[in-house]
């Protein structure tokens, strides 16, 4: 489990050498793929396939 204040991010930008996934358990977010945005919320699940910059 990853724990994110408000403000706070994840300052690496990841490629996953194995497909994994991530449910947003609490709040709202912003997740970036390649060089796109898109919004997230409680609930939302994200797929993370291989080699994916992320």
């Amino acid at each position: 489990i990853m724990d994110f204040q408000p403000g706070e991010f994840l300052n690496v930008k990841e490629v996953h050498y194995n497909q994994h996934g991530l449910l947003l358990l609490e709040r709202q977010g912003i997740y970036r793929l390649g060089d796109s945005w898109y919004p997230v919320q409680s609930g939302d699940a994200i797929w993370m396939a291989l080699f994916v910059p992320q």
